[in-house]
């Protein structure tokens, strides 16, 4: 017997163990990889919202104010931050990859959104959501006045409030949604499935019925073409907030030292990247860019800018899977003629401020509080230099510092009161930190605010209770805040929103007379009401037309209906009249072939009318011709018709008598 060999034993076990150690050591990787994506705690969120599209009147409330102005297209939206779509509009905004749509008399807050959560919290309205993508643990919660909606898969979704009467309709296009209500009670749903919900214990306010799209429905189709065929799409991450606006604002390049790039149409002549906008404070970032284009929003929150040749070029970086948003893309400069280190003098003695967008290689530092991950995450697309007393490429690049008085920059003004910099000062310059927080340390607050809202919610819209929370050890979910395990509810929605108001408060910019900020004043009590009646009174009329045009598509069908039944009987009825003059002609055809198949004798002569039967008579002096004469049959043969007599003889034959 043959002993086995310790080699060749040696050599599986050491191939076992690689493959091991091998998944192993990937699953370490995936785990690394999604550990450095998470957030650590104290880090600002790395995604954020964005309004796309407004038709009509859309305002917005920043946290913790009541102050409603005209929602701003490059503005980023944050957790607290609100959305009111007035009668007659509509509105989209984009949180990463996933597009929210509203209808008409929408009231929308976003109650938290960082990288690994987004929650929101629909008073009234409808709500549509297209979720493109969900990583691992990752939660989209959805809070109405009677649940709570947890969305777990990609798909589309729509969630539509109606106050009036109390119900949440929950309908699933792709996907797979739970709906949670009190007491612990969940439900499934599944795609194409469709509930409404009166109450808190999921009671069923109607019976299931099919999916039924309608104008809203058809918008978000168009809108969803639209976003599937973008050519920006194919050289950024769709998690790139804000990138469906570059299709139609430049056009894309491929340089040979930095890839793909996109070079914006600006007919502007001294125009630079961060130059023409405003700087607004937005809690927990800080100083945040907000760009005057339409489109500036991912080329001044993402990538790098490079100027090539006589022009300037958006440089997004290698395509990541969810890149980290950042307010600016800055490095500040300034010098000591000022008295402040953060200043330099756009003017004699004046004190002023500059900045320069960050090129390929730079590395953006915050200028807020964040951990070594965020960090590394925030520039996880762009090759840092090693070197790090190295000079920035734009910082003494003529045309790319923008400098503007310390008033300018607090009133938010810079691309009007722009200054170029001299380029002895600017030599001296160096890289600072950012300017103070507004109100503290000498730091102006930026004065000019947007205009007031056109359209306001109804008060009745804003203080709407807390959705009830999900079951106890269901699903992972944040909506644990809205309600105990006990069943009781312990909501500190409330109380983080008080929060984040006084923490608003103290970080609220100062006014030009040098108060404090503290929104604007409140409405006397009968312009209130007036208000209130007058938005009573629109809903109502909203209501009445709605029903009248219910009412008239019913109509419509029921015509139609009528129609094509009137039109299917006409068809019937000749299809039947075909039907039987084919049977008739198929009928007379056979009778016709029975005749010809019998014999001679056989064979009924057709009656003729009088005369048919009568050779043609000879003109005058002619002879009239013979007709032919029967030959001559023997007697007793052939055979006689049955109407023919018998003769004399024959009966004598036969013994008939005479």
């Amino acid at each position: 017997m043959t002993a086995p060999s310790i080699a060749g034993f040696s050599r599986i076990r050491l191939l076992a163990i690689g493959t091991a150690l091998m998944f192993i050591g990937t699953a370490l990787m995936l785990f690394a990889s999604f550990g450095a994506l998470a957030q650590e705690a104290g880090d600002p969120p790395g995604r954020v919202a964005r309004l796309t599209l407004a038709e009509g009147a859309v305002s917005f409330a920043e946290a913790g104010g009541n102050d409603w102005t005209n929602a701003q297209f490059t503005r980023p939206m944050t957790g607290g931050d609100r959305l009111w779509v007035d009668k007659g509009s509509r509105g989209e905004l984009h949180a990463g990859s996933t597009a929210l749509r509203l209808g008409a008399l929408t009231h929308m807050e976003i109650m938290a959104l960082d990288d690994q959560s987004t929650e929101l919290n629909l008073t009234q309205g409808s709500l549509s959501v297209r979720v493109r993508e969900m990583q691992a643990g990752e939660r989209l919660e959805i809070g109405t006045p009677n649940l709570a909606v947890s969305i777990t898969q990609p798909g589309e979704y729509r969630i539509d409030v109606d106050p009036t009467r109390e119900t949440t309709r929950v309908a699933v296009h792709s996907g797979a949604a739970t709906v949670y209500g009190e007491n612990r009670e969940a439900a499934n749903l599944s795609p194409q499935q469709q509930m409404s919900f009166a109450q808190r214990n999921l009671s069923p306010a109607a019976p299931n019925a099919y999916l039924q799209r309608d104008a809203l429905d058809q918008w978000v189709a168009d809108r969803d073409r639209l976003e599937d065929q973008s050519v920006t799409a194919r050289y950024v991450s769709r998690d790139v907030v804000g990138y469906q606006q570059l299709d139609q604002h430049g056009e894309w390049r491929t340089d040979p030292g930095y890839g793909p790039v996109w070079y914006p149409r600006v007919t502007v002549a001294d125009w630079a990247p961060y130059r023409y906008g405003q700087w607004r404070w937005i809690s927990p970032w800080g100083w945040t860019w907000i760009d005057d284009a339409p489109w500036g929003f991912a080329p001044f929150h993402y990538g790098r800018w490079a100027q090539v040749g006589p022009r300037w070029a958006w440089v997004p970086g290698p395509r990541t899977h969810r890149p980290v948003y950042a307010p600016a893309l800055v490095a500040f400069v300034g010098g000591n003629g000022a008295g402040a280190n953060w200043n330099i003098s756009v003017g004699p003695g004046s004190p002023g401020v500059a900045w320069f967008p960050l090129a390929p290689g730079d590395a953006f530092r915050p200028g807020y509080r964040a951990s070594r991950r965020y960090f590394d995450n925030v520039n996880r697309n762009v090759v840092v230099s090693s070197n790090p007393g190295q000079l920035y490429a734009n910082q003494r690049r003529p045309g790319a510092v923008t400098a503007v008085s310390a008033e300018d920059f607090g009133r938010g003004r810079p691309g009007r009161g722009f200054q170029r910099v001299p380029d002895a000062e600017l030599a001296r310059a160096r890289v600072v930190e950012p300017p103070p927080t507004p109100g503290r340390g000498g730091g102006a607050g930026p004065s000019e605010r947007p205009a007031p809202a056109r359209a306001l919610p109804p008060t009745a819209v804003l203080n709407q209770p807390a959705p009830p929370s999900p079951a106890v050890g269901a699903v992972p979910s944040r909506f644990g805040r809205f309600g105990a395990s006990d069943g009781r509810r312990d909501d500190r929605r409330g109380e983080r929103r008080d929060d984040r108001r006084e923490e608003r408060r103290e970080e609220r910019p100062g006014q030009p007379d040098g108060n404090r900020g503290t929104g604007s004043q409140r409405d006397p009590a009968d312009a209130v009401q007036r208000q209130q009646a007058q938005q009573l009174q629109a809903r109502q009329a909203e209501q009445a037309q709605q029903a009248q045009r219910t009412q008239q598509a019913q109509q419509a069908q029921e015509q139609q209906a009528r129609q094509q039944r009137m039109a299917q009987e006409q068809q019937e009825r000749m299809h039947r009249r075909s039907q039987e003059q084919q049977e008739r002609g198929q009928q007379h055809q056979q009778e016709r072939q029975e005749r010809m198949q019998r014999p001679p004798q056989m064979q009924v002569p057709t009656a003729r009318p009088p005369g048919l039967n009568q050779p043609p008579s000879a003109p005058p002096g002619l002879a009239q011709p013979q007709a032919p004469q029967p030959a001559a049959q023997p007697r007793g043969e052939g055979r006689r018709s049955p109407g023919d007599v018998p003769n004399r003889g024959e009966r004598r034959q036969r013994g008939d008598g005479n």
